[in-house]
């Protein structure tokens, strides 16, 4: 079984460095600490990463803002329906929601807070900023191997979850790109084993 793991996406943006991520036992202490004396938390993200610390950030007193660059939270992974429920839930908690925003950069602030610019020209400043905008592979394996798993997983069954080029080898959480669609977030693995 191939299972290469990840780490947090960072992001791409002027300033990026300024937010936290989660991905790391560390990381997770090291959010937990900031939001014992954060007053308000701005999550960049409203995917599973985003919308727990939101929660979590909330039930401490904090005030959140969840910026969102999709029309809905957790856009990829619950239908629309599934998204209204945990937008009501969060937004009955008292979490500012706001999609279809792109964050353009990061800035310091004076009273050394972050301010989140958005492309549009919004602002929003936080004393904690997290993003939880996805994952990257953290592949071990070569581009030219790389090259070579895009080019075999095309000509593939999609329902199959073997690398092709070494026997009984199956993958689980490659990147999209890698892997046809059925089998994307891991699912590739259970399906060709009957679970």
């Amino acid at each position: 079984l191939l299972a290469v793991g990840g780490q947090a996406r960072r992001l791409p943006v002027h300033g990026g460095d300024r937010a936290l991520y989660l991905r790391t036992l560390e990381d997770a202490w090291q959010i937990r600490a900031r939001l014992q004396t954060a007053k308000h938390v701005v999550c960049i993200g409203a995917g599973v990463i985003g919308l727990e610390i939101a929660s979590s950030a909330r039930k401490r007193g904090c005030a959140v803002t969840v910026l969102e660059a999709l029309p809905r939270a957790m856009g990829r992974a619950v239908s629309p329906e599934g998204a209204a429920f945990i937008e009501s839930l969060h937004r009955a908690a008292g979490v500012d929601l706001r999609f279809q925003v792109i964050v353009d950069r990061l800035e310091a602030t004076p009273d050394g807070n972050t301010c989140v610019v958005c492309r549009d020209g919004e602002r929003f400043s936080g004393d904690l900023v997290i993003a939880g905008i996805g994952m990257v592979l953290l592949s071990g394996i070569t581009a030219a191997e790389q090259q070579q798993v895009s080019q075999e997983f095309q000509l593939q069954s999609s329902r199959t979850a073997r690398v092709p080029w070494v026997a009984g080898l199956y993958y689980i959480g490659l990147r999209e790109q890698y892997a046809p669609s059925s089998f994307r977030y891991g699912g590739g693995y259970a399906a060709q084993r009957g679970g």
